[in-house]
């Protein structure tokens, strides 16, 4: 049996996550809204497969700054809690929202909080760790190996649980702002042809108005171009909630809700990032007075990409800062809202496989009982990158049936690769939450990816609820991954959207009548579906580990991991040769269990100039430090021995540093140690390695974290 083989056969084991969750206790009314926030590092140990891009993915073996949970608690004046989280990873699963609410009702004694209250949201970033989801089919598939770790999915819970927990101790009395706008060049369609065949299609382009510049991808060649017309055909508007002190007026939190696929970056990357919703995040928080979290929820996004010529660490910027740029802008003019009512939470478990609904002709549709995946799947989106064009040609976007088949899944043409219904749940959550009453806001939670025009369609089934328009917001990614929603038009052109809608042609209606179900009653037992059960028992397998804790990996992962990043370092989005400099040092082996709390096992580096005869000061760009945190420094373990691990850390963009400056690397570690690279002048010709010195003399700032 092949290794890959085995590592299926051993993940098909069946170690059940068992959770137990109490309903929840009535708190007592205050009379106002209260806001707290906090956000947490969640980064992994190096070593896991990245979740997204499945068998075209790689492994994560350091990181370009951190991945964060972004928590956001909100408390109405009758008492009624709702928590949403921001997270950067490429998905969640149920399991994790269940064991979160576990720990906080166990652990830090929230007993007001349930499943219900809780929004778990995935930024979709392609470069964080799968092999954490409560779900068979998705340990299976979404990295480039077979894995599930229980140590990654049990930290992941108690330390997205303590953020949360935190924030609700920061909690304080908080006023709402509204704002909304379009931003233009940072999303375009990447499915052009299925969205035209949409009824809503013309309407949709006629409500926004071309962009006067498109960025538009470099294609393999063959493939047809892409249009400047996707630029136009999404949903260009950025929402935000912000919430400041109602005493002080300072910005306590803000919840941002944008539509694109958070995958500027290739999927050569071999190193954890957050990509351009995580940078914006970065960049923005470091503008507060006190702390503040940004968190960008991802909506309608599953045929929308930004816009990039090539997939770059530049690409990744030039988005990040066009998305920073708008919120910044949300954030200055944003207007008060106040909340005529309190929160209206509805949740309910409704089944994607053989369920049913009637359209507004009357015509009944029907989803299929067993999910399967589309041929198109094979070739990659199309914006994505496959190396084998051959095999995209034969597999590749378009790949469907002559004839329609009659168990649900109609024009897609299957794989060969099909799963048990018992390695896929069908039941999706989802919630619908109103805040303010009809005048206030609607937060809708999507079990997975949909397309802009089934985005248009959930909007118009919450409309019963009262507002519209830019005050429904859309989570998608939101506390499970069912895959796409695609509308029947776009299905039938089976693209790769259509080709992963697993459950058929109806399946986006379905969840739209669902919705629309949870929007016009009061209460999840009234529609056709199930409420959150106390106790829940999920499959993901057996555990395997992949984390460099774990096993040593071939020295080989290491030498490929360190040549992909000087590719991707050393070269700008147009090919153009740039200088990087690099640090090697080395420290104690990272920490690694459920109970080591948030610090992460990356180090995390800056770096500083010399501003006096032994005084150094934090090196800043446009305003920002040169660091981890804003993209500007990756750090990639090379070397794994019993005492040490040896890390090479790179500056991406030393060919911008300030003319005959003398600099060096700083990092600071867990335990309060400092490592620093020996001095180096920024007039240095070449791309030098450089070693470890001793930290003498003061630093004048300490870096942002």
């Amino acid at each position: 049996m092949t290794p890959v083989g085995l590592a299926i056969g051993l993940l098909m084991a069946c170690t059940p996550i068992d959770v137990h969750v109490d309903t929840p206790l009535p708190r007592a009314a205050s009379g106002q809204l209260w806001v707290g926030a906090k956000k947490v590092d969640i980064t992994p140990i190096p070593g896991y497969p990245m979740g997204g891009h499945a068998i075209g993915g790689r492994y994560g073996f350091g990181a370009m700054g951190p991945l964060h949970a972004r928590a956001l608690y909100l408390e109405d004046p009758d008492g009624t809690p709702l928590v949403l989280v921001a997270m950067d990873v490429w998905g969640v699963s149920p399991g994790l929202r269940d064991r979160v609410v576990e720990h906080l009702q166990r652990s830090h004694g929230l007993t007001h909080l349930g499943p219900a209250h809780v929004v778990l949201s995935a930024s979709h970033t392609h470069h964080s760790s799968a092999a954490f989801a409560s779900e068979l089919s998705l340990n299976l598939g979404a990295g480039v190996s077979p894995s599930f770790s229980r140590v990654l999915f049990e930290r992941y819970a108690a330390q997205i649980a303590q953020g949360i927990a935190d924030a609700h101790d920061l909690r304080r009395p908080a006023t709402l702002h509204h704002a909304a706008q379009p931003v233009f060049n940072y999303a375009r369609n990447r499915s052009l042809t299925p969205f035209l065949d949409n009824p809503e299609a013309p309407a949709l382009l006629d409500e926004h108005p071309f962009p006067p510049t498109c960025t538009l991808p470099e294609l393999p060649e063959g493939q047809a171009p892409v249009l400047p017309l996707s630029c136009q055909a999404v949903d260009p508007r950025v929402r935000l909630l912000k919430f400041t002190g109602a005493d002080d007026g300072e910005l306590i939190a803000a919840a941002v809700f944008a539509n694109a696929h958070n995958t500027a970056m290739p999927n050569t990357t071999e190193f954890y990032q957050a990509d351009f919703f995580g940078l914006a995040s970065n960049r923005l928080e470091s503008k507060c007075a006190d702390d503040c979290v940004i968190g960008i929820f991802n909506g309608a996004e599953g045929d929308v990409s930004t816009t990039w010529r090539s997939q770059s660490i530049d690409a990744m910027h030039t988005a990040a800062e066009i998305l920073e740029g708008a919120i910044d802008a949300l954030l200055t003019t944003s207007t008060a809202a106040p909340l005529a009512e309190g929160f209206d939470i509805r949740s309910g478990w409704f089944p994607l496989n053989g369920a049913s609904y009637l359209d507004a002709a009357g015509h009944q549709h029907q989803t299929a009982e067993g999910h399967a995946l589309g041929r198109a799947v094979l070739g990659g989106a199309e914006d994505g990158i496959v190396e084998n064009y051959a095999r995209r040609r034969r597999f590749g976007e378009g790949t469907r049936r002559k004839n329609a088949s009659r168990d649900g899944h109609g024009t897609k043409k299957k794989t060969l690769l099909r799963s048990p219904e018992r390695w896929m749940d069908p039941r999706a959550p989802v919630q619908v939450i109103n805040l303010g009453g009809p005048s206030g806001f609607t937060l809708v939670s999507l079990p997975g990816e949909v397309t802009t025009v089934v985005g248009v369609r959930i909007k118009q089934a919450v409309a019963s609820l009262g507002p519209t328009g830019d005050r429904v917001l859309l989570m998608g990614l939101a506390n499970a991954y069912k895959g796409y929603f695609t509308t029947h038009e776009e299905y039938d052109h089976q693209h790769y959207e259509g080709g992963q809608t697993w459950w058929g042609s109806a399946q986006a209606g379905v969840l739209a009548d669902r919705i629309g179900c949870l929007a016009r009653e009061h209460a999840a037992e009234r529609c056709e579906g199930t409420t959150d059960a106390p106790s829940q028992r999920y499959r993901p397998g057996a555990v395997i580990e992949h984390g460099l804790h774990h096993r040593r990996l071939e020295p080989v992962m290491l030498t490929r991991a360190a040549q992909s990043t000087r590719a991707l370092t050393e070269r700008d989005a147009e090919g153009t040769p740039r200088a990087n400099v690099t640090w090697t040092f080395e420290r104690p082996p990272p920490a690694w269990s459920v109970d080591e709390g948030s610090e992460t096992p990356v180090p995390r580096v800056h770096l500083e100039q010399q501003v006096g005869p032994c005084l150094w000061e934090p090196l800043m760009t446009d305003g920002y430090p040169e660091s981890d945190t804003f993209a500007r420094v990756v750090t990639l373990v090379t070397k794994i021995e019993r005492r040490a691990w040896f890390w090479e850390t790179r500056w991406i963009f030393a060919d911008q540093a300030p003319d005959r400056a003398t600099l060096r690397f700083r990092s600071d570690g867990p335990d309060a140690s400092t490592s620093c690279s020996a001095p180096f002048s920024s007039d240095t010709p070449s791309s030098p390695t450089l070693a470890s010195a001793s930290c003498t003399c003061a630093s004048r700032d300490e870096i942002r974290p």
